[in-house]
């Protein structure tokens, strides 16, 4: 597995640091200001209420999406699918009502959103909060990114992060990534039921002390939080991929995109063309692909006017990140060195050009080569 770095999986935590500032054990008041009695929604499913600012537009596929992963991450989490009334809110703006002020942020049934990244993590909190409260802010921000990760987050040992992480007040964006990774290890390693009876034991009034979080865990795990930890940064590791591979079809190759049209099924994301901004685009058109490899293979992808982050589906033993995207125009050589499914997550990045993509076989020499070695084969 060529799995990344601690160092560049952090990097992938811009796109889950969009939490307001919860207060533990505040459930029904965690990250955003209070608001009057809501309109009628603009978009309804199965467990979701949508309200749209003016000029944003959901896409086609966006709203089954959003109600599949809700029922995979309820079910998984507390061992039952969701009640036909569970729902959640999900308000869109470019405006944000948390309590920073600037970013995304969710409290017990409502996530509020003000771009599209993040949008799986705050589903998370919102559940989370709904069936058992807000925990140590560390275990909510971990079980978040656990869960609702954008991207394949995945790291190899030595790992730069050290156990005090789970003990602070008052996590860092950069903590998020090392977070979700220790979750999904407490989940994969001690069972779903003594992870989940961790965050309800800090289910509190106020904060819970550092000694608590410590007495708490050696009492969910039966053993220190020290030693877990040495176990858990002796092996790759990796977030779950809930939010981005599933029961989608395959492609074939060659495969070619010209556009994203925001009203056809298969279609993610928003349309929101006044609000663009290149680079920073908050909503947009977006399409997750996936590509069957039965052998070790090279491909070439050609990408305009769109973001292409790719990497392979799995448990910690196949999931890899190869990019996480960007705003590379061109052609870039990818050597896909694992048997698998691999992922392309595709976003326009412009409203006057279309997100064009083209995908085939074989490395093309006079091309950069993304992977290593950085070249390709004779």
């Amino acid at each position: 597995m060529r799995a990344c770095t601690i160092a560049a999986a952090l990097s992938l935590s811009l796109s889950i640091a969009a939490c307001g500032e919860p207060e533990p054990g505040a459930a029904e008041d965690v990250g955003a200001t209070d608001t009057a009695a809501e309109p009628e929604p603009d978009v309804r499913g199965d467990h979701l209420d949508v309200y749209l600012d003016e000029g944003i537009a959901l896409c086609g596929g966006q709203l089954a999406a959003y109600d599949r992963f809700i029922e995979r991450a309820y079910t998984f989490w507390t061992g039952t699918a969701p009640p036909s009334d569970f729902r959640i809110s999900v308000n869109v703006s470019d405006t944000s009502p948390c309590r920073t002020g600037e970013h995304s942020c969710a409290q017990a049934s409502t996530v509020s959103l003000v771009r599209q990244f993040g949008e799986y993590h705050e589903l998370v909190h919102a559940i989370q909060y709904s069936v058992d409260g807000a925990s140590a802010r560390t275990l909510d921000e971990g079980l978040a990114t656990a869960l609702g990760a954008d991207y394949p987050f995945t790291a190899m040992p030595p790992y730069s992060a050290d156990p005090d992480i789970l003990l602070s007040n008052s996590p860092v964006s950069s903590d998020y990534v090392p977070l979700g990774l220790f979750v999904r290890f407490l989940i994969d390693n001690h069972g779903i039921e003594a992870a989940r009876g961790l965050v309800q034991a800090l289910v509190q009034p106020g904060t819970p002390t550092p000694e608590e979080i410590e007495r708490q865990f050696e009492l969910a795990f039966g053993e220190p939080l020290a030693g877990t930890w040495a176990e858990f940064a002796a092996q790759p590791r990796c977030a779950y991929d809930f939010p981005f591979c599933g029961d989608q079809n395959p492609i074939v190759l060659p495969y070619t995109l010209d556009g994203l049209d925001c009203g056809d099924p298969d279609v993610l994301g928003y349309s929101a063309p006044s609000l663009a901004a290149p680079p920073n685009v908050p909503y947009s058109p977006s399409k997750l692909l996936h590509l069957q490899v039965d052998e070790p293979t090279w491909i070439n992808v050609d990408v305009e006017h769109a973001s292409v982050g790719i990497g392979q589906c799995g448990d910690c033993s196949e999931q890899t990140l190869l990019s996480s995207g960007g705003t590379a125009t061109g052609i870039i050589n990818f050597e896909l060195d694992q048997p698998g499914t691999y992922v392309f997550i595709v976003r326009a990045l412009s409203v006057e050009e279309p997100a064009r993509l083209s995908i085939a076989a074989g490395c093309l020499p006079d091309h950069p080569v993304a992977t290593l070695p950085a070249q390709c084969p004779e």
